[in-house]
């Protein structure tokens, strides 16, 4: 009777021990903390940890080689209000009707901010440009949302440098109780013209960008340097200072995950880097964004980083992903569940822990963008930042397919032809079918709603930022 009682006494005492050990582990691996950085046209191959050549992000190198590295991550716009909006709502913009810079997010989809508020976490926003996000009401949700108040005296363009963004974030933190959950939005401008970085990263990518290596690509990627007035000199000094720009962002994103480690908010903490989409730099014909919807528009960077949470991981994911599966991947880390509206993004949850396929394909859309001047006839249009039509396209490992509204539709095999330079829908008709199928089907799904757009004084300021003809 007595050994039964010491074993009662004994077998209670180890269940109560791994019950406590249990629940130690849970909230040792607990999300406490979300930190979601965006990058304005932040292409992927120019990033070191994508291969580029040049050291242009040795600090997010450090984080995509320690936390879970997104290979092929692409944007469901290349326009910046629609890409974040999607990123937010986990729609594609023609569900959100966020379809361009300059149109609103209504009141009726429910942000990522919203749904985290909701359930406890702080949520605050700092961004570098006047006019932008809060003017499309994609701050819904943020009890702090803090952007430029006078752009021209901080920095003498209309957005403002990522160090001054950083050092608000970091004052707004220096307040916060690091027992409180929170999610943090901070987004950076740099890359997006017009270039100005500081003279300390032009030289340390001067050092190191091979005028070789630039000749080479322009032939292997078909580079226009009409665009750059025919002049290589030109063309290499453009690609210096956005290189430049990238690698002081870098700089300034290692000084904030400093301030958070000494502020004790690394622990239980989700990082996740991105960009809201990329940048033509002349392929194409095309110098900048919103346009055109291939590889160096749409390929953007995406990484994410668990700090103080030890989960084993799939560290390199090549499989297809789309950027604004950061809002179920987040809802579903959190074990947020019954979320009460229907999203398209996908979880990522069982790809990062259990390496388990979860998308087929990527989706991208260029909605139709009215013309809203006379262009002189002259004018090349890779100056116009207009064409005509809606395009789209779905895209896997192996093939790519371009829907377009107005001109010849295109399709692309790209693992032979990775910069999208010759069209073999002609003479691959019958998988050219297959592609073009899938896109009609979603375009069906879409339900057609009313867009809102900003006022006029709001469009004033998003066409000085050159986002709006």
């Amino acid at each position: 009777m007595k050994k039964t009682k010491i074993f009662i006494m004994f077998a209670f005492i180890l269940v109560f021990v791994l019950v406590i050990s249990i629940i130690i582990k849970k909230r040792n691996n607990e999300i406490k903390h979300v930190f979601l950085i965006t990058i304005d046209t932040l292409r992927a191959d120019h990033l070191s940890c994508y291969g580029y050549p040049v050291k242009t992000t040795p600090f997010i190198d450090s984080l995509a080689k320690n936390g879970i590295f997104f290979k092929n991550a692409f944007s469901q716009s290349a326009s910046t209000c629609p890409s974040h909006a999607s990123i937010m709502t986990g729609l594609y913009p023609s569900e959100h009707r966020v379809i361009a810079n300059g149109y609103i997010l209504d009141d009726s989809y429910t942000t990522l901010a919203e749904i985290l508020k909701e359930k406890g976490f702080k949520t605050a926003a700092f961004t570098s440009t006047d006019r932008h996000f809060l003017a499309s009401n994609i701050d819904q949700g943020f009890e702090m949302y803090e952007e430029p108040l006078d752009t021209v005296k901080t920095y003498g363009y209309k957005y403002r440098p990522a160090r001054l963004t950083i050092n608000n974030a970091i004052l707004w933190l220096d307040n916060f109780n690091v027992n409180r959950k929170l999610f943090l939005w901070i987004h950076l401008f740099d890359p997006h013209l017009p270039y100005h970085p500081p003279e300390k990263y032009k030289e340390i990518i001067r050092k190191q960008l091979s005028k070789e290596f630039l000749e080479k690509f322009v032939k292997k990627a078909n580079v226009n340097l009409e665009i750059f007035d025919n002049s290589f000199g030109k063309y290499y000094e453009h690609i210096l200072n956005y290189d430049a720009e990238i690698r002081y962002v870098d700089d300034e994103l290692k000084r904030f995950f400093g301030y958070i480690k000494n502020k004790g908010l690394y622990k239980n903490s989700l990082f996740i880097i991105t960009g809201d989409h990329g940048e033509g730099l002349g392929q194409h014909d095309w110098l900048q964004h919103a346009t055109q919807i291939y590889q160096e528009e749409i390929h953007v960077p995406l990484v994410f980083y668990f700090g103080g949470i030890k989960r084993k991981i799939v560290k390199v994911i090549d499989d297809p992903v789309e950027n604004f599966d950061i809002f179920s991947t987040v809802l579903d880390l959190l074990e947020i569940g019954n979320f009460k509206e229907k999203v398209s993004s996908i979880s990522l949850r069982k790809k990062i822990f259990e390496n388990k396929k979860v998308r087929k394909y990527v989706f991208t859309e260029r909605q139709f963008y009215k013309k809203r001047k006379i262009y002189k006839k002259k004018l090349p249009f890779w100056k116009k930042m207009w064409e005509k039509g809606i395009k789209v396209s779905i895209q896997d490992k192996h093939f790519k397919y371009i829907y377009r509204s107005a001109f010849k539709d295109e399709f692309f095999n790209l693992k032979k032809d990775p910069y999208e330079l010759k069209n073999i829908k002609d003479s691959n008709e019958k998988i050219a079918i297959r592609y073009k199928k899938k896109i009609l089907k979603i375009l069906s799904n879409f339900k057609k709603t009313k867009v809102r757009k900003v006022n006029k004084k709001i469009i004033k300021r998003l066409k000085s930022l050159g986002y709006v003809e």
